[in-house]
């Protein structure tokens, strides 16, 4: 709930999710949440556990107006799952 209530007001707005990266690749979109962060440290089992979520999340099939969408929503995510990670609460 904290992380959530600090975010509040951060993530990326609906209005603002159509002009998001279309073609972010999940690996991007780990670095740049974890940019988000000042890039903490994460072992690798935490990498592997974002780059997971990051390429799984998404649907099989998108129509192209609704990538960038798509894609924003999984960074708001990503960036929930970095700050409630135990690398990030440990470091």
């Amino acid at each position: 709930m904290m992380v959530s209530h600090l975010l509040k007001g951060r993530e990326i707005p609906g209005d603002r999710m159509k002009e998001y990266d279309a073609t972010e690749s999940p690996q991007l979109a780990v670095q740049r949440a974890r940019d988000y962060w000042s890039d903490p440290a994460v072992t690798a089992d935490g990498l592997t556990a974002l780059t997971s979520f990051a390429s799984t999340c998404l649907p099989a099939v998108m129509a192209n107006w609704e990538q960038p969408y798509y894609r924003a929503l999984r960074q708001n995510a990503l960036r929930q799952l970095v700050a409630v990670s135990p690398d990030l609460q440990t470091s």
